[in-house]
């Protein structure tokens, strides 16, 4: 599971003149659209979509994302579908905020502050191996997690929620041995 992907250059399923989707993802929710810029996704509430594949264990995922409109910007970790999911996200009064999806259900784990503004592109890396969930934003530890009941395993992903708009630009995978 090493390898790097421009988003703006994912190719596009043509269904009809209507229905386009990007190829390589599986869609929760939302809409998500390939621009030149990269991949736009974007919803009324939750939007997510998944990439990779499920039985990912212990890898980094590094994503560099351009918040454009609403106050929910997140990366997805360990997804074993949209009931069962790790994500880091930016949220309304800069906050940098790592969450465990149980049944569907949102708990946050842990959060920090970390200022951010819409326009401007955020770096985010993610480091779990095993139960331990490593946080970095410009090369800086901003969150250290230990979970006693971790996921195993899952596939990455992007999102928001709360009528936002994100470009997602770019993400590369890594496995830890």
């Amino acid at each position: 599971a090493d390898y790097t992907m421009n988003l703006s250059k994912l190719p596009v399923e043509n269904w009809n003149v209507l229905h386009q989707t990007p190829a390589q993802l599986t869609h929760f929710s939302g809409h998500a659209e390939v621009t030149e810029n990269g991949l736009s996704v974007s919803g009324a509430s939750r939007a997510e979509v998944y990439t990779g594949f499920h039985d990912w264990k212990d890898y980094i995922v590094t994503a560099s994302l351009i918040p454009k409109t609403g106050d929910t910007h997140k990366i997805l970790f360990r997804v074993q579908g949209s009931m069962r999911s790790y994500e880091v996200a930016l949220q309304k009064e800069n906050k940098l905020v790592l969450s465990k999806r149980e049944d569907g259900h949102c708990l946050t784990l842990t959060e920090c502050d970390f200022v951010w503004c819409c326009q401007e592109s955020v770096e985010i890396q993610i480091r779990v191996h095993q139960d331990t969930i490593h946080v970095f934003l410009k090369d800086k530890e901003m969150i250290s997690f230990v979970d006693p009941s971790p996921y195993q395993k899952g596939c990455i992903g992007f999102g928001n929620s709360g009528a936002a708009k994100t470009l997602f630009q770019n993400y590369k995978v890594e496995s830890i041995a």
